[in-house]
């Protein structure tokens, strides 16, 4: 038995190390978060951008990206840039795009698309809330590398919000880290517990039952009373709050202006 309690603690153990592993890892996976299609910045910009970018992305456990481009670009545009390139953590593809638009001509020169359960818990002017207002200041002097930074700084403070309001990633990867290593080592250990049984049990009592010994006369069933409950199916048709709905690539989306 304490051989057994062993080997279950042991690969308990490491089935959530496993776990944990996996959800800590889906950020830093060598992606590029910053995409310089205007050409605005030099390498040494695009390196320091990005690695903040990167930083972020690590630190809270999902994707946030930022594109320039050079002209005015559709919400389509813009959820397509993320889904196409392949963003977004966990089975929802969490995330944040912000895409500034360097033309000094249009109105509105960035959009910001939440996705995954940010799009679906959240809205976008949560997050464009962030934003303070010398954020506008820095596209039109060009100091990309400082919007680079308000937007992390933005879009930090926006994350931190949503974890405190919805428990996300962080506690519950925790969670699910331990209940599925759980659940893997409680498999394997019964599996393990099966092979030792030498002796099987009757499936049914008339088995344990000396031929000859019991007679059953009648058999009847009275059913005294009844009750039925009915309870109200839910409706699901609601997609949540926030204006999210479903992109071309499948992901949930919030998309927005400012």
């Amino acid at each position: 038995m304490k051989k057994i309690l062993s080997v279950f603690l042991t690969l308990f153990m490491l089935a959530s190390l496993a776990v944990i592993f996996a959800f800590n890892s889906s950020a830093a996976d060598g992606k590029v978060y910053l995409k310089d299609i205007s050409g605005v910045l030099t390498d040494s910009e695009f390196s320091e951008a990005n690695k903040m970018l990167s930083d972020m992305s690590e630190k809270y456990g999902v994707d946030v990206v930022v594109f320039f481009v050079p002209e005015d670009v559709t919400d389509e545009e813009v959820e397509a840039f993320y889904d196409d390139g392949g963003y977004g953590t966990g089975e929802k593809r969490d995330g944040i795009i912000t895409v500034i638009i360097t033309d000094d001509y249009v109105t509105y020169n960035t959009v910001i698309s939440l996705a995954g359960n940010f799009s679906e818990k959240s809205e976008t002017s949560d997050a464009i809330a962030e934003f303070s207002y010398s954020f506008k200041q820095k596209i039109r002097d060009h100091d990309y590398v400082a919007v680079v930074k308000e937007c992390v700084e933005a879009e930090s403070r926006y994350i931190e919000k949503f974890n405190e309001e919805h428990a996300f990633h962080v506690v519950k990867s925790l969670l699910i880290a331990v209940v599925v290593g759980f659940i893997i080592a409680l498999i394997i250990v019964l599996v393990m517990k099966g092979k030792l049984k030498s002796v099987s049990k009757k499936n049914q009592a008339a088995d344990y039952v000396i031929p000859g010994s019991f007679y059953l006369r009648e058999s009847r069933d009275l059913y005294l009373y009844s009750h039925v409950s009915r309870t109200p199916r839910a409706d699901n048709s609601s997609r949540g709050g926030g204006g999210s709905h479903t992109s071309a690539g499948g992901v949930s989306h919030s998309t927005s202006r400012f």
